[in-house]
């Protein structure tokens, strides 16, 4: 897999675990705890685009990571 395959198989598989996380019916633990917390609208869509911006920020850095252009916890991209 070339380098933008694998990078769109992530953006993909981001895709499909915030749509998962966002539906109510999607048996995601995720869907379970905002389910519970018994949200407003406005509420429950704050919250989702809060995940995102955590999800995608997360997904972002282990491409990074990956790349060797960033640090992925205790371990330096320089060291890698």
């Amino acid at each position: 897999m070339k380098s933008k395959e694998f990078a769109l198989a992530v953006r993909e598989e981001r895709d499909a675990l915030l749509s998962m996380y966002a539906d109510p019916a999607g048996g995601s633990t995720v869907a379970d705890h905002l389910a519970a917390a018994n949200l407003t609208s406005n509420q429950r869509l704050e919250t989702l685009a809060a995940i995102e911006a955590a999800v995608s920020d997360a997904f972002y850095t282990l491409l990074l990571a990956l790349d060797g252009s960033a640090s992925l916890g205790e371990v330096s991209s320089r060291s890698c």
